[in-house]
């Protein structure tokens, strides 16, 4: 039996109550995952590895350890987040399926996928976030240009099926004006500018290019940012 599986087994047979971080096996910097139960944190793991992989192609490589906890609720002042990543302790909090469940307005385009299926492209939106931190840190930019980077890698990380029905939701072609990146859209309507994040990332000439450089410090194609 391999030692990934060896891994496996020990984890599932342990019962379904997590109370401790779980270490996702690997090379590399670590990772870990606490979640409510140990089927969940391991397939976590998973989805937290690929996206680290899909992060540094696009230069946001891991440097530092990543925490990524599945909690119940998050702080009043992220009432309407689905997940976050806190600067000051380093730590990504998502909400769990149910509190995704309640918290995913009926009318937003999020809503129109599975939770489970959310939860996992919301690791690697909170992943790019703190890849961000990592490679920036304090001075990582203005809020829209970390949310284009972080939902337009949240959506390239869907399984097809998934976003083909969320973009389906909204009467959204390509090419995205720039000026339709903007912090207005961002804060009133986070799934329209998702969507058009992740359309004008996959633009000719865009994609992981255009977050490289972006990073390095080049103008965006982001008007009126606020710092």
């Amino acid at each position: 039996m391999s030692r990934l599986m060896t891994w496996l087994t020990a984890v599932l047979l342990a019962g379904p109550a997590m109370s401790e971080p779980l270490a996702c096996p690997g090379a590399g910097l670590p990772i870990t995952v606490t979640a409510a139960t140990a089927d969940r944190a391991v397939h976590l793991c998973h989805v937290a590895r690929a996206a680290r992989d899909r992060l540094a192609a696009c230069h946001l490589p891991q440097t530092a350890p990543i925490d990524i906890r599945i909690v119940t609720a998050l702080p009043a002042q992220h009432e309407k987040c689905m997940g976050l990543y806190n600067c000051d302790t380093k730590v990504i909090e998502i909400l769990d399926l149910a509190g995704l469940r309640t918290r995913v307005a009926p009318s937003s385009a999020f809503a129109r996928i599975p939770p489970d299926a959310l939860q996992d492209s919301l690791v690697t939106h909170e992943m790019a976030h703190a890849l961000i931190h990592q490679r920036l840190g304090s001075n990582s930019g203005p809020l829209v240009l970390n949310e284009y980077i972080a939902y337009a890698m949240q959506l390239d990380a869907m399984a097809t099926p998934a976003r083909r029905t969320l973009l389906a939701t909204r009467d959204i072609k390509p090419p995205v004006p720039p000026d339709a990146l903007n912090e207005m859209i961002l804060l009133m309507a986070p799934d329209v500018f998702a969507i058009f994040a992740w359309h004008h990332f996959r633009e000719a000439g865009n994609g992981c290019a255009l977050i490289g450089r972006l990073l390095d410090g080049a103008p965006g194609p982001f008007p009126n940012m606020t710092p």
